[in-house]
């Protein structure tokens, strides 16, 4: 009868090939290395997305100041609250739309420096205030606001 042949420890033959356990830790970190890269890019849209919305919100608070800045400096008001459609920026939406995260909400106030001084000659008498902030709703949960302020001075040709 003939022995079976065994292979001695430590030759080249006896190192070729992979154990089970040598497998599954491989896969392992194979797969946290592949969830790794999805969540990496799961917060890279949410984050264009963001980047998106935020954009056309500025865009669009940034032509209410705009509208509010080319009246006659004597006419900028306190404010108010204005509501945009968010697909043409156009006016009309309701509280609504902005709730279900169709629309911009402006919320617009001018400060009036001319109270501040009471000498007449300073030039805080002739200076407004424009702020506006602007919030949006992503998918109509999260709520995001961004604020712009701008200076408008009187006195200049045209104001009566």
């Amino acid at each position: 009868m003939k022995r079976p042949r065994t292979i001695p420890a430590g030759s080249p033959r006896a190192a070729s090939g992979f154990t089970l356990i040598e497998i599954l830790v491989a896969l392992a970190v194979l797969s946290l290395g592949i969830l790794g890269y999805m969540a990496l890019q799961f917060h890279s849209v949410q984050g264009r997305v963001y980047a998106r919305g935020m954009n056309s919100a500025l865009a669009t608070g940034a032509t209410d100041l705009e509208d509010k800045l080319a009246r006659n400096f004597n006419s900028l008001s306190a404010g108010g609250v204005e509501y945009r459609f968010k697909k043409d920026f156009s006016s009309g939406a309701t509280p609504y739309d902005f709730d279900c995260g169709n629309a911009y909400k402006i919320e617009a106030s001018v400060a009036d420096w001319g109270q501040v001084s009471a000498n007449v000659n300073a030039a805080l008498r002739e200076l407004k205030t424009v702020h506006a902030v602007v919030r949006w709703r992503e998918k109509g949960i999260q709520e995001y606001s961004s604020r712009l302020v701008t200076f408008e001075r009187g006195g200049k040709p045209g104001d009566t």
